[in-house]
């Protein structure tokens, strides 16, 4: 018999790391002694939702495919289901079907072989599972994205036809029924890997992802703007000096918006999220690289009344823990916020909860075993507000340095509810000044800095701010070179 585990937390405080106002949440941790994660949530018409993931059966070492549906609100569990074979399977999103009941896809590799394919299930109303096909060529294929429309679904993801070879994106198209009719590769000589996919308003998709071919060196950021019928209408790939590889894709009127991670920190190889939208006709209309804020990868992305709301983790002095990201309509930064326990969370999806709460699910190993948990999270955005609105917040506060003990470089960040003249300085144990780290004006609100140890020797440090010439906070740093 499975053991299930749950916890409720309900959270209302100011968290040290953000300088916003904090939203109310609730956590929900649960599943059985080892692996469990939630890969998607959706919201479904009468404002109940279905969730995706992958769960052991009967505490075994496989992986099933999970649903869970949730009652009007997401208070609640109406009924759970698992299926699959031995060894592993695992859904990446999961939609209504057409004809009642859902959807599910994602990546199947049940049997003896060691091959996995890209596999769709329809799910009655009730939660029973109906018909499953899959589809590949006894290669490595997964689906990560699906599309409702007439006469049928359309799927996105990548295939492989080598374990070690290269791998396109794909879009597979199928009957109500699941009969695959057609499917298309896109990609270079080398390496693509889908992540996300979106439909726009004149029906067409943009599937995202990295590539390394085009002489890329890494993962580098690469996009396909394709028609209905698979046609290409625009190809986007960008080779920098670093990684960028978007995560998630939502469709707009009049275009996509895109998230993901990007390393632009080479000498901490810490990550940062981005954002940004481009038009129909392949333009890209604004990109925003937030690399003042927490270290932080994003996973999911919805439209939110006043913007975005980007989610996934982030490195917030210690273990990663879920992590939210508002923005106003042109991707502007305003809220960032996390959430979690001692261990590590993170958030792979996220849907709106009512007018402008969001739910969030993922995993947690904030648990007394240390395995991996179902994780959701129900986060208050309407005590958030408008990102664009900030909050009154201790006068000035100085956070932990992250990494610390750190080898070359850390970040340091500083938070003030008014605009002051800011300086902060290391010094040695003996009181002497080592370093200024910053210094000018600042307005009110979080601000990030990084420290370089590259001339210092091994040692402990303190770092100090002032503000207006004021000593105000200070923190210890280790460096071990």
């Amino acid at each position: 018999m499975k053991i299930l585990k749950y916890s409720l937390l309900v959270i209302g405080i100011l968290f040290a790391a953000c300088a916003f106002a904090q939203p109310q949440a609730q956590e929900y941790i649960y599943g059985s002694n080892t692996y469990d994660v939630l890969n998607a949530v959706t919201r479904l018409p009468d404002g109940s939702f279905i969730l995706a993931g992958t769960s052991p059966p009967d505490g075994d070492s496989w992986q099933d495919v999970y649903l869970e549906k949730l009652n009007v609100g997401g208070t609640g569990t109406e009924w759970t289901v698992e299926f699959g074979g031995w060894p592993w399977d695992e859904p990446y999103d999961v939609i209504p079907a057409l004809d009642g009941g859902y959807l599910v896809v994602g990546a199947t590799r049940s049997g003896a072989g060691t091959t996995h394919e890209m596999f769709a299930r329809r799910i009655n109303p009730d939660g029973s599972p109906d018909w499953q096909h899959e589809y590949g060529a006894a290669g490595y294929d997964a689906a990560r994205k699906v599309f409702a429309h007439d006469g049928g679904y359309t799927l996105f993801g990548y295939t492989r036809l080598e374990k070690f070879g290269r791998s396109d994106f794909r879009m597979l198209r199928i009957d109500t029924d699941g009969n695959e009719l057609w499917h298309a590769d896109y990609g270079g000589s080398e390496d693509e890997m889908c992540f996300g996919a979106g439909r726009a308003g004149d029906g067409s998709f943009l599937i995202a992802g990295y590539t390394h071919s085009w002489e890329s060196q890494d993962q580098d950021l690469y996009m396909v703007h394709v028609n209905a019928d698979g046609d290409m209408l625009h190809e986007f790939y960008e080779v920098a000096d670093y990684p960028y590889v978007p995560r998630a894709v939502i469709g707009e009127s009049d275009g996509f918006v895109i998230a993901g991670t990007m390393y632009a920190h080479p000498e901490s190889e810490m990550p940062s999220a981005f954002l940004m939208k481009v038009d129909l006709d392949g333009n890209i209309v604004w990109r925003h690289d937030y690399t003042d804020g927490m270290y932080a990868e994003p996973r999911a992305l919805t439209k939110t009344p006043y913007g975005y709301a980007l989610a996934g983790f982030a490195y917030n002095g210690g273990q990663p823990d879920g992590w939210v990201r508002w923005t106003n309509s042109a991707g502007n930064a305003g809220t960032e916020w996390t959430v979690g326990g001692d261990g590590w969370e993170e958030f792979h999806a996220v849907a709106l909860l009512g007018e402008n709460d969001l739910l969030l699910v993922g995993l947690s190993t904030s648990t007394a075993n240390r395995e991996s948990d179902f994780y959701r999270v129900h986060v208050g955005d309407s005590l958030v507000a408008s990102p664009e609105r900030r909050t009154v917040v201790e006068e000035y506060r100085l956070a932990d340095a992250w990494p610390n003990p750190f080898n070359s470089v850390t970040r340091l960040r500083f938070e003030t509810n008014r605009a002051i003249a800011l300086r902060i300085a290391l010094y040695d144990l003996l009181g002497r000044e080592v370093l200024t780290v910053a210094q000018g004006f600042v307005y009110a609100g979080a601000h990030s800095y990084l420290l370089t140890g590259s001339t210092l020797a091994s040692g402990m440090y303190l770092v100090r701010a002032y503000a207006n010439g004021t000593p105000v906070d200070q923190k210890r740093v280790v460096l071990v070179k």
